[in-house]
């Protein structure tokens, strides 16, 4: 179980929902990465469902994953969502760790003068 803003028609309505329909791998992996998950009523077609992962953009807005849940259970979704958020994760990561290489180039290259 974890919890969800979820945001109603409409006029957006804000309250805060607890979502059980989630396998407990999901909701462990969910919390263990900090991710926070927010739903928005779109109408017939259900809901989009988003996943804020703790990056942003330079303006300070989180990038976030998003999927729509049409006529699927809320655990189906749930588990489309976690997946797209570790390779999302994954990839951040990286690109983490390929800048932080090249400071540390540059700073070994500075530092040795060459």
């Amino acid at each position: 179980m974890i919890k969800a803003t979820l945001f109603l028609r409409p006029n957006g309505f804000k309250i805060t929902q607890e979502i059980t329909d989630i396998s407990p791998y999901d909701a462990n992996w969910f919390k263990a990465n900090d991710v926070k998950i927010s739903m928005e009523d779109i109408g017939i077609r259900g809901f989009a469902c988003y996943a804020d992962y703790g990056r942003t953009l330079a303006d300070g807005e989180p990038v976030e994953m998003i999927v729509i849940s049409g006529n699927r259970t809320c655990k189906a979704v749930m588990g489309e969502l976690r997946v797209k958020c570790e390779v999302a994760l994954d990839e951040w990561k990286m690109e983490m760790a390929e800048k932080q290489k090249l400071v540390e180039n540059e700073t070994e290259i500075k530092e040795n003068g060459k």
